[in-house]
């Protein structure tokens, strides 16, 4: 899609194309995300966007560190097992949260602050400084999370 606002010609239409990539690049970040967590507990994937990293840093973590303290404590794993677990959710988690909040607020300049221009340097696109191939990884960045954080909840059992 980003490629597709170069061969625009005009200004007014690379900005309108680069955007809705923005936006795109967004969309496909929450989608990843939400359909994860649900998979996690169903209730979380109907949530607004503005939530998602509040519940990745609290509710995921909390859910999991809650169960893998009981498990120590009755041992059904070992303290270290438990506390490698636990602190590949919190990164993934935090990394899940950080992504969605950028993205969202590069989201939110996309459709919403046209006075804020997309700026082309090097062949590449920027929107508020962030570049296009970048956003483009987001999804990416998303998966890998995602993957390490459904991971971990079935290695405790959780799911």
């Amino acid at each position: 899609m980003a490629e597709g606002a170069l061969g625009q010609g005009n200004n007014s239409s690379i900005d309108l194309f680069a955007r809705s990539a923005f936006n795109r690049y967004y969309y496909a970040v929450y989608l990843i995300v939400n359909e994860s967590i649900s998979l996690i507990n169903p209730t979380w994937s109907k949530m607004n966007h503005a939530d998602l990293p509040e519940v990745l840093k609290g509710k995921v973590i909390k859910t999991i560190k809650d169960d893998i303290k009981r498990k120590i404590k009755n041992d059904v794993i070992p303290y270290h097992i438990g506390e490698n677990i636990k602190q590949k959710v919190i990164h993934s988690a935090n990394e899940l949260s950080n992504l969605l909040d950028e993205a969202y607020r590069i989201r939110v300049i996309a459709d919403y602050q046209p006075d804020i221009k997309v700026e082309i340097r090097s062949g590449t696109f920027l929107l508020d400084g962030e570049k296009i191939s970048v956003a483009k990884m987001w999804k990416n960045t998303a998966e890998t999370h995602t993957n390490s954080l459904i991971k971990a909840y079935k290695d405790v059992g959780l799911i």
